[in-house]
């Protein structure tokens, strides 16, 4: 049975190794077939950025300090104490429905705090010819999502990876602020009951449905995964609408 060290000792190695070009190809395949080690990932992508935008650039600072320090007598790398701190501050937050940020937060930082890249981006498969799904990876890996959207869109229904290309399809249009095309193709993918994005989709769409101006109907999505006791999107979304309630 793997254990949460296990998948730490992967994100750590990835961490440390993350410019590596093979180690990044590999960690994101992982992240494909292991829906836990995804969730994971995305908790720490998501503490991260609570600190980073909550605590502000001081704090960020001594986290990156820490993380810097070298302490071989350290049974546990300091970089994991790091990660911890930032996962607990965060679950504490988002269980407590509070935050740093205040009780008053703007249509415009809500967008900015939630919105996020998928944790798991697409890869370009090695050896494969290139093609629009190679081509639509690459704009994404590049953050050219204006250029995904259009080649994502390309990838036919025949494509063992079509319902994966509307998937980064939706997260792209939602990352450049074009929710409309968003919201057709998320809805796509939740409606295929594809196990590996029906849940991170069903997120995406409440942030493109708040990115529209229906705030009601993003209430209402976000109030879905918050009654899905096993929803990987559970705790963020509670938070989101802890935000949107003080708009």
């Amino acid at each position: 049975m793997k254990t949460d060290d296990y998948y730490l000792d992967l994100i750590e190695k990835y961490i440390e190794r993350k410019d590596d070009q093979e180690t990044q190809v590999k960690f994101e395949e992982e992240l494909r077939k292991d829906q836990t080690l995804a969730n994971m990932y995305q908790k720490y992508l998501e503490a991260e950025k609570v600190l980073e935008l909550s605590a502000g650039q001081l704090l960020k600072e001594k986290l990156q300090a820490m993380q810097a320090q070298n302490q071989p007598k350290a049974s546990i790398p300091l970089w994991r104490y790091g990660l911890l701190a930032a996962a607990v501050v965060a679950l504490i937050i988002m269980i407590a429905g509070l935050g740093w940020k205040g009780d008053q937060v703007s249509r415009e930082e809500m967008l900015e705090t939630y919105i996020q890249a998928y944790a798991a981006g697409p890869s370009r498969s090695m050896g494969e010819k290139e093609g629009d799904w190679e081509m639509a990876a690459q704009a994404y890996s590049l953050k050219d999502y204006s250029a995904a959207i259009q080649l994502f869109n390309q990838v036919k229904p025949e494509n063992p990876r079509f319902i994966e290309s509307r998937f980064f399809m939706g997260n792209a249009a939602v990352l450049a602020g074009e929710y409309s095309v968003a919201i057709p193709a998320l809805k796509q993918v939740i409606e295929a009951k594809d196990i590996r994005f029906s849940n991170a989709a069903q997120w995406y769409l409440v942030l493109a449905t708040f990115g529209m101006g229906n705030e009601t109907e993003s209430q209402t999505l976000a109030k879905k995964i918050l009654n899905d006791p096993g929803h990987p999107y559970r705790d963020i979304s509670r938070d989101f609408l802890h935000d949107l309630d003080a708009l």
